[in-house]
């Protein structure tokens, strides 16, 4: 009879596989279509001819060109009030006591 623990592991192992896949194949491309920054990133990545595998770009002139442009791109695209301030704070503290009168004295039947 074979031990459960290792069929336990086997079976993790292939699932890790098919996420990996999943997302390769199917997750990744869907974010792509329906992200316009990713949209844009693949774009840029096609234009210029830039090979996506490689591990670093250091040596390369444009990686330097590519990296200013994105990060330029990301502060285009985040609005100032991005991120936590102190609107969004109290907005989640209202939420929440919002939340906490709810439960509390609306009727549970």
């Amino acid at each position: 009879m074979r031990n459960p623990s290792r069929l336990r592991a086997w079976g993790q192992l292939f699932f890790c596989f098919f996420l990996i896949w999943a997302f390769a194949f199917i997750v990744g491309p869907w974010i792509q279509k329906n992200v316009p920054i990713i949209n844009q990133i693949f774009q840029v990545v096609e234009e210029r001819d830039i090979d996506s595998a490689a591990y670093f770009y250091t040596a390369i002139e444009a990686s330097y060109d590519g990296a200013s442009y994105l990060h330029e791109s990301i502060k285009l695209m985040a609005p100032e009030e991005a991120g936590l301030t102190i609107p969004f704070i109290a907005f989640v503290i209202l939420t929440g006591v919002i939340l906490w009168i709810g439960f509390r004295y609306l009727p549970m039947d």
